[in-house]
């Protein structure tokens, strides 16, 4: 029994160096865990953020060695705000963490892009303010994209200022020098308008003009005039006056001086305004000649109207030019085929189609037709009974008006150059309104259209185009 008793203290003795060895060994155990660089970081907004990581031992006995860890990131560069780096390692029953703060911040203004360092303004906006300057610049921020909008322009002096401000409130400013040029031509005044007549064999007087400059004041003296008439030979003269500032514009302006008398034409004997218009209007075009037309149509500054069709599409864009040269432009039709009078239906769907055309080539939704072979037609007849009728009805109810004619120069018979200018000068005689019928398609009438702008110009009639407003011109429906 005495030796039991022993026994058992010599086992406790055992087991408690045992525990004892455990426990040091235990507690001899260390993670050790730094984080590597700052534990609280600023980020800028959308930069590449590359995390430093931590350097993990584990030590026993003052003894060292690498240990693994595990990294938990969620930072989002492209989102503002706070976030968590957290490190764990974990050994033989031991756990060791650390953080890391980041900071996702926007610090950086945004970069104002110019398209130059100077801008040229016209001393005709003086004074000038932001609003007047026609500058292209942009704005990118690296956070919030594109900021042109949030720019704000002020003019101090002679500089453009330029600020951008972002999302954060970031700014950035940049500066441009404004340079004031004086890039307004003077402005020439003719006394008398731009049409007078003369005479021949008499002398010519210039009746006066002015010159006026915004920057240089008065530069009447300083006009030259050239294309002076020869009063000894009728015909149409362009006077030119011409003028140029200090600052280098130059401004022209010019005067048509009718000629008339023995030599240039019998009827030429007495010219005054009579108050009377002449609407020259072409049908069938454009064609071949319609280029050549519209360049006489612009040397006399004369304006008419063109009832067009598509049966040349190659010379279609020539629609497009006339509009633009002041031309009026009305539907005649797109085929200009005798069978689009087959029904009602046929007939509105070629006009649609030229009506299309014309407003593809001018942009204008024309409101002015005219029918082929004219309203009192009777080819109509051999296709349907009463069809230019409904025609007329249904898109004169749509807001559309058809213009025939009251003179005719007959250019669709034999007739030469020369008769189609006395059939027109015979038959605008005694009307108010005279609407001529004449085709751009055929060279000899438009050889004969300068001769009939000169007389219309030498007796006064006035040149005008059609409208909606223009007084009607209609024959009588025979179908």
């Amino acid at each position: 029994m005495f030796k039991s008793k022993g026994f058992k203290i010599a086992v406790i003795s055992i087991l408690s160096v045992i525990m004892l060895l455990v426990l040091s060994y235990f507690f001899a155990i260390k993670i050790n865990m730094n984080v590597n660089g700052d534990k609280e970081l600023v980020v800028e907004a959308n930069s590449d953020y590359i995390d430093k990581g931590a350097d993990v031992s584990l030590s026993f006995f003052g003894v060292k060695t690498p240990l693994e860890y595990s990294c938990e990131n969620n930072v989002d560069t492209t989102s503002i705000g706070e976030y968590s780096v957290v490190y764990s390692a974990k050994k033989f029953g031991k756990i060791k963490t650390e953080e890391r703060k980041v900071i996702i911040e926007d610090n950086t203004p945004p970069e104002i892009i110019v398209s130059s360092k100077t801008v040229k303004v016209s001393l005709s906006l003086m004074p000038v303010t932001s609003d007047k300057i026609n500058f292209e610049f942009s704005a990118i921020d690296s956070f919030d994209g594109d900021v042109t909008a949030n720019v704000t322009k002020e003019v101090d002096g002679d500089i453009l200022r330029l600020v951008a401000t972002d999302g954060a409130g970031n700014q950035n400013v940049t500066e441009v020098k404004i340079e004031y040029v004086d890039d307004k031509p003077p402005v020439i005044s003719l006394k008398g308008g731009s049409l007078v007549y003369v005479k021949s064999g008499t002398q010519y007087k210039e009746i006066g003009y002015s010159a006026n400059d915004n920057v240089d004041g008065d530069l009447t003296s300083k006009v030259k005039v050239t294309g002076l008439p020869n009063m000894s030979k009728s015909g149409i003269y362009v006077v030119t006056y011409g003028v140029t500032d200090s600052a280098g514009n130059t401004t022209y302006a010019t005067r048509k001086v009718a000629v008339y008398g023995a030599g240039y034409a019998d009827a030429y004997k007495t010219v005054k305004p009579n108050g009377k218009t002449v609407y020259l209007t072409f049908d069938d075009g454009p064609g071949p000649y319609t280029a050549q037309l519209l360049d006489i149509l612009k040397s006399y500054n004369v304006k008419a109207t063109f009832f067009v069709t598509n049966q040349f599409p190659k010379y279609q864009n020539l629609i497009g030019r006339a509009y633009k040269e002041g031309h009026a432009i009305g539907v005649h039709t797109y085929t200009h085929n005798w069978n689009v009078y087959s029904s009602l239906e046929s007939y509105i769907d070629d006009f649609t189609k030229m009506h299309n055309l014309i407003k593809e080539q001018t942009g204008i939704d024309t409101k002015i037709f005219r029918f082929p072979g004219g309203a009192n037609n009777t080819v109509s007849k051999k296709y349907a009974n009463g069809v230019v009728s409904a025609i007329a009805n249904q898109l004169t109810s749509q807001g559309y008006v058809y213009y025939d004619w009251n003179c005719d120069c007959n250019d669709a018979t034999s007739a030469s150059t020369s008769r189609i200018i006395e059939n027109v000068k015979r038959q605008i005689a005694n009307k108010d309104h005279s609407v001529v019928l004449m085709h751009d398609i055929k060279k000899k009438t438009v050889n004969a259209v300068p001769a009939i702008i000169e007389y219309c110009l030498a007796h006064g009639y006035n040149l005008d185009v059609i409208t909606t407003e223009t007084p009607l011109v209609q024959l009588t429906i025979a179908n």
